[in-house]
């Protein structure tokens, strides 16, 4: 359906969970940009299989069936808040200067070596990053 947020029309998706009505905010297919425009910029790769071993290990090691959202802060809002409180007592409020760019590593070298680090444990709960993927999937 769609509902209205902060004066702003949005795509929702109602749903029960545990009994309890849900609601996702989606995308509408304009602000989504299709898939063949991702067809030139990523061409065709050629995976070896040490590569998809690495893939399916990694995806394994931090997969997770259950997420739990208390995991997550929310610092943006907190920042936020602080920002105001600070203008609101009367404080100058300083933007952060701009991030140094950061030097490319070779990803493959990186995992390789996360995972020897890791020692090959199972986490039992999602990367931030990874339930980020997730919900903008379901959205």
């Amino acid at each position: 359906g769609q509902v209205v947020m902060s004066g702003r029309e949005e795509v929702a998706l109602v749903r029960p969970v545990d009994g309890v009505l849900t609601m996702s905010l989606l995308n509408y297919a304009t602000q989504i940009k299709p898939l063949a425009d991702f067809v030139e910029e990523v061409g065709e790769g050629r995976v070896s299989a040490d590569e998809l071993k690495l893939a399916r290990t990694l995806i394994q090691q931090t997969s997770s069936d259950e997420v739990s959202l208390e995991q997550y802060e929310d610092t943006y809002t907190q920042k936020f808040k602080e920002a105001i409180e600070a203008k609101i007592a009367g404080k100058e409020v300083v933007t952060a200067p701009e991030e140094e760019d950061v030097p490319v590593v070779n990803l493959m070298d990186a995992l390789r070596k996360s995972l020897k680090q890791g020692g090959g444990r199972k986490s039992s709960a999602p990367r931030p990053a990874a339930a980020a993927r997730r919900r903008r999937k379901s959205s």
